[in-house]
């Protein structure tokens, strides 16, 4: 059996009907969430003849668990991952994964049309990392209470950024000193939601040329700037207040926030405004990896298989979550929700907006090297205008894209 650290909570479920001619197949399989681990679990009511070892892993621990796993050998054969943090492209850099598509292909049951096609058509074109379980929308939080009493229509779908700004405005709050008692939105520093709708863009989709010194970024950049120190409408850039927090009257989250919803108000919830990025609803997209260095490749598709199966998708919807299968996620997810059209239109058209890209021709790592050069921390707590951090940054962006072109063009 397997050792499990102390920061590992493991459940271990072995049943075994082996002879002594035949030993039980094994799968191991990590993952990070009480929810994922109780789901992977029904795999043993349909294949009782497996050895199962789930282990729910900390989030803080679980990309340095699993690179020390693989570099022993002993990776999980099936664990958990999403591309919006930088882990599964680092696990996908080290060629830890086994490419999907492959097995999508020759699958009777797995229809490639039932889910996103940001993971199955523009992610996975080339290689397909991962198979959706879950896609989170990502929705405009408010309370509906100040909105109504600020004379602002409810918003729900098709709005537009200056309409937020405005919402904004009408509803922050100063006492008489000019102290702010309710901001419009969250801080400054959380701004990464707005990335898709603002049109943040800071590399060419191959990933060779450095793109943030373009109009559209740089005047997103202002705009959410402005919000802050201008209208003092958002907690400048250090100030960690969030909707949660009772201070801000609108925010962006999952929908695992529909769950928290304020019991002294009423929370409205919309999809992210229109802006000069265009209409860019926000998802987040998770699911199941295979390891490249599985010994059990056969039982860890069937697995994944198995929990793409309808049984398990409504399941999900049934604990009021999103399943990645589209058809039964509008159709049965969050169903008791009053502005359910907010939620499957965010789902519907949701995109992974984020500074990472797809299918750069040099590895995922240069990529966020080369972004770890701008310094925008210092253009969003004042200290620097936002085109000297531009211009002081691009040379040396740049450079980093250009030394990994360099070596794979020499072989290296």
């Amino acid at each position: 059996m397997r050792k499990l650290t102390t920061f590992a909570v493991a459940i271990l479920v072995g049943i075994m009907f082996a002879t002594p001619a035949m030993a039980a197949e094994k799968l191991f399989i990590m993952v990070w969430n009480q929810d994922h681990a109780r789901e992977a679990m029904e795999f043993q009511k349909v294949r009782p003849d497996v050895e199962m070892e789930v282990v729910v892993t900390p989030t803080s621990v679980y990309r340095d668990r699993i690179m020390t796993l693989h570099a022993v050998g002993e990776a999980p054969d099936v664990f958990w991952v999403n591309f919006r943090g930088t882990a599964g492209h680092e696990f996908l850099d080290a060629n830890m994964l086994e490419d999907l598509n492959p097995w999508v292909d020759r699958s009777s049951t797995f229809h490639r049309e039932d889910h996103h096609p940001e993971i199955m058509h523009s992610l996975g074109k080339n290689f397909l990392p991962f198979v959706p379980y879950i896609v989170s929308p990502y929705l405009f939080y408010y309370r509906a209470d100040l909105v109504a009493a600020a004379g602002v229509e409810a918003p729900e779908i098709h709005w537009t950024i200056d309409e937020a700004r405005d919402l904004f405005r009408r509803v922050t709050k100063r006492k008489p000193d000019g102290e702010v008692e309710m901001w419009g939105h969250d801080d400054l520093g959380r701004w990464s939601p707005w990335t898709g709708p603002l049109g943040l863009q800071f590399f060419n989709e191959d990933g060779t040329k450095v793109t943030v010194d373009n109009p559209v970024t740089k005047q997103g950049f202002e705009f959410l700037h402005q919000l802050a120190y201008v209208d003092g409408v958002i907690p400048p850039a250090g100030k960690s207040i969030r909707f949660s927090s009772g201070m801000t009257a609108s925010g962006v989250y999952g929908t695992w926030n529909l769950a928290n919803r304020q019991a002294d108000a009423d929370i409205g919830v919309a999809v992210l405004p229109e802006g000069p990025g265009g209409y860019k609803p926000l998802v987040l997209i998770e699911g199941w990896s295979m390891s490249a260095q599985s010994k059990n490749k056969e039982l860890a598709w069937e697995f994944i298989e198995f929990m793409n199966s309808d049984e398990m998708q409504m399941g999900i919807a049934a604990r009021q979550d999103s399943p990645a299968k589209l058809p039964i996620a509008l159709q049965h997810a969050f169903v008791d929700q009053p502005l359910r059209h907010v939620i499957i239109e965010t789902i519907q058209n949701g995109s992974r907006s984020d500074w990472r890209l797809d299918n750069p021709v040099v590895p995922h790592s240069v990529i966020e090297e080369a972004y770890r050069q701008l310094d925008l921390n210092a253009f969003l707590t004042n200290e620097k205008p936002l085109q000297q951090v531009i211009d002081e940054a691009v040379p040396r962006m740049q450079a980093v894209l250009d030394r990994a072109i360099a070596a794979l063009g020499a072989g290296e």
